[in-house]
């Protein structure tokens, strides 16, 4: 783990790696590069190849060596391994005077990649060779410019010093650390592929999850070849769209189960095809189902789609009896890397954890800014809930100081029932907006029970762009 995948190794994976069994240590590795293959349906996996041009590039560059390392091993190479080659790179100059902006706060989403291009040496890949004081010492500063859909979307500098006999060491390391771990996270496509354990507490294998002959896997072959849904277990499906890295979208997808399972596991299976019908992917999870205030029981499955039209074949199966629910539903996955100001799918959740930066994962697949956000499987509340809901804004005006608003409108019907005053979006970075709301529906403008509908209005001050978007709701009678 230390020599061969240090760069890229996620602290979550580096904690299952130490706690698994030794045995189970080779199909963690098998896992571990299948998480990370770029397109699932080919026999090769293409990041792999990357990482591995990587690896030989920062081996034969002697400036990233140091003693007793090679030069993937050093820090300098590993930044390499991880990110590619910078942008471009400043001698004697600190990562505070470089003018890019470090805050290791990162776009909220899934992950994509950053492949360095073509070239995965890169132009440029060396150190400074320039000298500067302190024990004359070399002294460089790695510039990666601020660029949406990147690994680092908000620019990064990293700042090395030549030490002797030990290479190029990071400087800046407090400051970066959380940036690197979000972009070792999002080089993990397939969220799918976990290091789920059996009743053994062995890792189980990727045989078993996508068995040809298992039980799921058999009624989704003869749900692609028959076309024909059944609905022993009643299940709805629910996407929801936010923008993620190299133009990809991230995908969370709600299940809700209303009936048809007899414990509190289920299985969860499917497959995509593109708008050509070609197979993107195929997934089958047995997780646990959420429990639910108002009696409905959920699960999360997370994705990452290019922006186009897809068909999904998917069902839901007791595991127990092979009772199972079939649907297929056409979904287009939007493209937010326009010109356009934008809103996200508008999450309305009933909990909200703060877990730090975690990786989306089944089970819990609405990971967005920093918490688990459960989602509210009904659009009927009570008086004495709050209405909860979170959405991030996209490609609104950077230049200068941004400036975005939200407004929020209720009606019953045609009946308007107020409006509240606009209010900044909080604005983590430039290149960051994200919007949470909880409106107490105690206040006099939800007096009555009834069919209500909220309409949220975001507006850039400095363009003066406009979106928005509605959300129905239903007051129901009593407290």
């Amino acid at each position: 783990m230390e020599k061969e995948v240090a760069a890229i190794i996620t602290a979550q994976e580096t904690a299952t790696f130490q706690q698994i069994k030794k045995d189970d240590r080779k199909l963690f590795k098998e896992l571990f590069w299948k998480r990370r293959d770029m397109v699932s349906t080919t026999d090769k996996n293409e990041f792999r190849e990357i990482f591995e041009q990587r690896v030989k590039a920062a081996n034969d560059n002697r400036q990233f060596r140091a003693r007793g390392s090679k030069g993937s091993e050093t820090e300098m190479g590993k930044i390499f391994v991880l990110l590619g080659p910078p942008t471009r790179m400043e001698a004697g100059r600190t990562a505070g005077e470089s003018g890019v902006n470090t805050n290791s706060n990162s776009r909220g989403g899934g992950g994509g990649p950053n492949s360095g291009g073509a070239n995965p040496a890169g132009q440029g890949a060396g150190a400074s060779q320039q000298r500067s004081g302190g024990g004359g010492g070399r002294f460089t500063t790695w510039i990666y410019e601020a660029k949406r859909g990147s690994l680092t979307p908000n620019g990064l500098a990293i700042e090395f010093r030549q030490q002797q006999r030990f290479g190029y060491r990071i400087l800046n390391w407090d400051d970066i650390k959380p940036t690197l771990e979000n972009a070792k996270q999002f080089l993990v496509f397939n969220t799918e592929i976990n290091y789920a354990l059996n009743d053994k507490g062995r890792l189980e294998k990727i045989s078993d999850k996508f068995n040809p002959n298992s039980p799921a896997k058999l009624a989704l072959a003869a749900l692609r070849e028959t076309r024909e849904t059944t609905s022993d277990v009643d299940f709805a499906v629910n996407p929801f769209f936010f923008e993620s890295n190299e133009g990809a979208t991230f995908v969370p997808i709600d299940f809700q189960v209303t009936s048809g399972v007899s414990g509190r596991r289920a299985t969860f299976f499917g497959a995509i095809e593109n708008a050509d019908g070609v197979e993107i992917m195929q997934f089958e999870e047995s997780g646990a189902l959420s429990e639910n205030s108002l009696g409905k029981a959920g699960y999360e499955q997370p994705f990452q789609l290019m922006p186009g039209v897809y068909t999904m074949f998917i069902g839901v199966m007791d595991p127990t009896s092979n009772v199972l629910g079939t649907q297929i539903i056409d979904f287009e996955v939007p493209d937010f890397n326009t010109e356009k100001l934008i809103i996200s799918s508008v999450v309305m959740y009933q909990d909200r954890e703060s877990v730090g930066q975690a990786q989306p994962m089944p089970g819990k697949a609405f990971m967005l800014a920093g918490a688990h956000l459960t989602p509210k499987r009904t659009n009927t509340y009570k008086k004495s809930e709050d209405l909860q809901g979170l959405f991030f804004a996209y490609n609104y005006e950077t230049k200068g100081s941004p400036r975005l608003t939200v407004q929020y409108a209720f009606w019953k019907g045609d009946e308007s029932r107020g409006q509240t005053k606009a209010e900044p979006v909080n604005l983590i970075n430039e290149n960051f907006a994200i919007s949470p709301f909880g409106i107490p529906l105690s206040i006099p403008n939800f007096e009555d029970p009834g069919d209500y509908r909220i309409e949220i209005k975001l507006t850039d001050q400095n363009t003066g762009d406009i979106a928005t978007e509605s959300i129905n709701f239903t007051i129901g009678g009593g407290g």
